[in-house]
C-alpha cells in the first residue's frame, strides 16, 4: 500500500489514505535530487537536529508517514533530536528498549505494531509498523531513525521504505563523520590559539607587559567584546589593562566599577555568570554586578578570580593567594563560552604569578644591570675595562676640578623706571575721564574724577541742615530783642540767650564739617603725579562708568622718554646663590637676558636693587623682584611690559655643581631634612 501525508498540526489526528506504496510511481529524478541534496547537507556545518529535521521533511515528501522520529546516541543514553506526528512521553518511554536494541545491533528492521504480537512485552506500543534502522560508522553509532508506517504495508512497500531508510542512514553517517572531522579541527585551532596565547604572556616578565597581552590576546580566545584584568593589591584591587586601549582612565566610572565588583566577589574565590539564571548571590554581589552592568553596558558578563591554591599536607589542607581577577563581556548577547574563559585564567594565573614574583625580586634593577654586565669577566676584554675607567676618571674629576660659569635662570619684564600708578581715592564712580591709551599728561593734570554718592548726599545734608539751624538763629535773635523790649521776664530772657548761643555754635560745626567735606570732594580729582603718557590700555571701556573701590589701580602712567629697567622674579629657591654671589663680588651683578620677542639677540645690563621681601608672583610663586639697569639704545623696540628672559651671572663654580645644584638641594630639603 502507499501512503499519502497531509501535514496538519502537531495536535490533529493524521488521516491516512491507504493505496499500493512502491517507488515506481514516484518520479526517479525526484528522488535522486533528495538524496543528492541530503548528501549535500551532509558537509554542511550545522546541528543534528537541524540536520534530521531537514531528512525528515525530504522522507515525508516521498512517503506519507504516520510520525517520525531522530534520536541521538551518547554512550548508553539517548536524546530526541527532531519529531514529525504528535509527542507522546508513555510513547516514547516505551520505545526505549526499541532504541538501545537498534543501537546496540546496528541493524535496520520492521517492527509489527502490538496487536500483531503475541507477547505481552512488545518493543512496538503502537499500532503503527515502525522502521528503524541505526546511523552507524563501523563501531560508532550516532543515531537512531523511527519511521511510522501504516501496520497493513504491504511487502513490496516495505522494501521499498527498507532501502529509502538504507540511503537515508549511510548520508546520515556521512554528516557525522564530516561534524566530527569539524569537531576535530575546531579543536585543533582552538587549542592552537590558546597554546600561543600562553607563549605570548609568558614571553615577558614585566608586569605591565603581561597584563597587556592577556586583555588583547586573551579577548581573541574567549571571542569577547571586551576583556578587563585587574591586581589584587591588599584589600584592593587595581585595573590594570583594557583590551583594545594602550591606557587606563583612573577617573572613569567604569573603572571604578569593575575594582569595586572585583573586590566583592575575588574573596568568594569562585566564578561569577550574569545573568545569574537560578543561581542565588550575596546581596553586595548582586549589588556589584548590577552597578557595573548600569555603567559598562553589557549583556553577558563573566568574573573569574586568579586564585593560586598551595597544598600543604593533604588534600583538604590548603592556602590560597588571589593575584587578580579576570572579566570577560559581551555586549551582543552571544553566550561566552565557559572552556575557553578557563583555558585563559589558567594560562594567565601562571603568567600573573610569575610577573609579581619577579617585581618582588630585591635590587632587581641592580641584579639586572649585573647581568648585563657580564662580559667584564672576560680575560680579553680587561684591556677595554682599563680605558673605560680611564676616561671615566677622567670626567668625574674634570666635572668636579673644572670651573664654568655658574648663572641662575629668571623671567620678568621690561619696563619704564619712571613710571607711577594712579589709585582710586576713594569708593565711587569715574566720571569725565578725559584721557585715553598713550596719551601725554603733564603732571598735576586733571585726567578723570571719582563721583562718590555717599560724599554727595552728605553735603546735601549738610547744607541743608546749616539752612535750617541759620534760620532758627535769626527766629532765636528776633526773639531775644523783642524781650528786651520788656515783654518777657529775666528767666526767658536768660533761655533764650542760652538757646542762641547753642544754635550759633552748632552752626559753627555745621560749616566747619562743610568746609572739610568740600576739601574732601576736592580729593576726588584724580591728578597725575608726573609728567609723562598714560600705558594702560582701553581705559574707556575699562573705567567709563565704572564704579571702583579705594586703592584700585585705574592705570598707569610712565615717562617713556627715560631710562628703562628689566623688573625680574628670582625664584626662592636661587636666592641663597643670588645673596652668596653679591657677597663674593665687589661689583654690581651682570645680567644676560634676551627679548621674547628678538631670541636670537643677546643684551646685558647690572643689578641696581633688590626687593628686600619675598613676595608671589603672577604665577604664585615665591621669590624676590630684582631691578636692573638697562642701555635703552641698545634695544631696537620698547615695549612696556615685553618678557625677558634672563640669566644673573654668580661667578664660577665646578662643572658637577653647576649641573647638579638643583639635585643636590632637592635631595638635602626633600629627604635629608626629613630623615634627620
Amino acid at each position: 500500500m502507499e501512503l499519502c501525508l497531509r501535514t496538519l498540526p502537531v495536535a490533529e489526528v493524521l488521516v491516512i489514505e491507504e493505496r499500493p506504496l512502491t517507488f515506481a510511481d514516484q518520479n526517479t529524478d525526484e528522488v535522486s535530487v533528495i538524496f543528492d541534496e541530503l548528501s549535500q547537507l551532509a558537509y554542511e556545518n550545522i546541528t543534528p537536529s537541524e540536520f534530521y529535521a531537514e531528512v525528515l521533511g525530504r522522507i515525508a515528501s516521498v512517503v506519507a508517514l504516520r510520525g517520525a522520529s531522530v534520536w541521538l546516541l551518547n554512550g548508553t543514553e539517548h536524546s530526541l533530536a527532531c519529531r514529525i506526528g504528535p509527542a507522546s512521553e508513555a510513547v516514547d518511554a516505551s520505545l526505549h528498549s526499541l532504541i538501545k536494541s537498534t543501537a546496540a545491533s546496528g541493524e535496520a528492521r520492521f517492527v509489527v505494531p502490538q496487536f500483531l504480537q503475541e507477547q505481552q512485552v512488545t518493543e512496538n506500543p503502537t499500532d503503527d509498523l515502525i522502521a528503524v534502522a541505526a546511523v552507524v560508522d563501523g563501531s560508532l553509532r550516532f543515531a537512531v531513525i523511527l519511521l511510522n508506517l501504516p501496520a497493513k504495508l504491504d511487502s513490496s512497500s516495505q522494501e521499498s521504505c527498507f532501502r529509502l531508510l538504507s540511503i537515508i542512514c549511510d548520508i546520515a553517517a556521512n554528516f557525522h563523520r564530516h561534524s566530527e572531522l569539524n569537531s576535530l579541527r575546531t579543536d585543533r585551532q582552538r587549542w592552537q590559539q590558546i597554546d600561543d596565547f600562553a607563549s605570548s604572556i609568558h614571553r615577558s616578565l614585566e608586569p605591565s607587559e603581561v597584563f597587556y597581552l592577556i586583555a588583547n590576546d586573551g579577548r581573541a580566545v574567549i571571542d569577547c567584546d571586551r576583556v578587563l584584568l585587574l591586581q589584587n593589591r591588599g584589600s584592593k584591587y587595581r585595573l590594570e589593562a583594557v583590551s583594545g586601549l594602550d591606557s587606563v582612565n583612573r577617573r572613569s566610572n567604569l573603572v571604578r566599577r569593575a575594582e569595586s565588583l572585583a573586590r566583592r566577589v575575588a574573596p568568594m574565590e569562585t566564578t561569577i555568570r550574569y545573568p545569574c539564571g537560578d543561581e542565588e548571590l550575596p546581596p553586595q554581589i548582586c549589588e556589584a554586578i548590577e552597578s557595573f552592568v548600569d555603567e559598562s553596558g553589557t549583556s553577558q558578563l563573566v568574573v573569574v578570580p586568579l586564585i593560586d591554591a598551595t597544598d600543604i599536607d593533604d588534600e583538604t589542607d590548603f592556602t590560597s593567594e588571589i593575584h587578580g581577577v579576570l572579566i570577560a563581556e559581551n555586549f551582543s548577547g552571544q553566550p561566552l563560552m565557559m572552556s575557553q574563559i578557563d583555558a585563559v585564567a589558567k594560562h594567565s594565573l601562571s603568567a600573573v604569578r610569575n610577573a609579581r614574583k619577579h617585581r618582588r625580586v630585591f635590587l632587581l634593577p641592580l641584579w639586572s644591570m649585573l647581568g648585563d654586565m657580564a662580559w667584564v669577566v672576560r680575560v680579553r676584554a680587561w684591556p677595554k675595562l682599563l680605558v673605560a675607567t680611564v676616561l671615566m676618571t677622567a670626567l668625574v674629576l674634570g666635572t668636579i676640578l673644572v670651573p664654568v660659569e655658574f648663572s641662575l635662570a629668571t623671567e620678568g619684564t621690561l619696563e619704564p623706571s619712571t613710571r607711577n600708578f594712579i589709585f582710586a581715592p576713594a569708593d565711587g564712580v569715574i566720571t569725565d575721564l578725559a584721557v585715553t591709551h598713550r596719551s601725554r599728561v603733564d603732571k598735576g593734570d586733571l585726567i578723570a574724577r571719582v563721583q562718590n554718592f555717599d560724599a554727595d548726599l552728605k553735603l546735601e545734608e549738610l547744607q541743608g541742615e546749616l539752612q535750617t539751624t541759620t534760620n532758627k538763629l535769626r527766629s532765636a535773635r528776633a526773639s531775644r530783642t523783642d524781650a528786651t523790649a520788656g515783654s518777657l521776664s529775666p528767666s526767658q530772657i536768660n533761655r533764650l540767650a542760652a538757646e542762641e548761643e547753642e544754635l550759633e555754635q552748632w552752626r559753627q560745626s555745621l560749616e566747619t564739617q562743610l568746609e572739610l567735606l568740600r576739601t574732601q570732594r576736592q580729593t576726588l580729582d584724580i591728578r597725575t603725579p608726573i609728567a609723562g603718557e598714560v600705558i594702560t590700555w582701553d581705559l574707556k571701556n575699562l573705567l567709563t562708568a565704572r564704579p571702583v573701590t579705594q586703592g584700585q589701580i585705574l592705570m598707569t602712567v610712565a615717562k617713556l622718554e627715560g631710562p628703562w629697567q628689566l623688573e625680574l622674579h628670582l625664584p626662592d629657591h636661587s636666592i641663597g646663590h643670588f645673596r652668596q654671589a653679591q657677597h663674593d663680588s665687589e661689583l654690581p651683578l651682570v645680567v644676560s637676558f634676551i627679548l621674547a620677542s628678538e631670541p636670537g639677540r643677546t643684551l646685558h645690563g647690572t643689578v641696581r636693587e633688590i626687593q628686600d621681601f619675598t613676595s608671589l608672583d603672577e604665577s604664585q610663586r615665591l621669590g624676590i623682584r630684582i631691578f636692573v639697569d638697562v642701555e635703552e639704545q641698545e634695544i631696537a623696540n620698547l615695549r612696556v611690559g615685553a618678557k625677558v628672559m634672563g640669566r644673573i651671572h654668580c661667578g664660577r663654580r665646578s662643572i658637577a655643581y653647576v649641573w647638579l645644584h638643583e639635585l643636590i638641594e632637592f635631595v638635602q630639603a626633600k629627604i635629608l631634612f626629613r630623615l634627620s
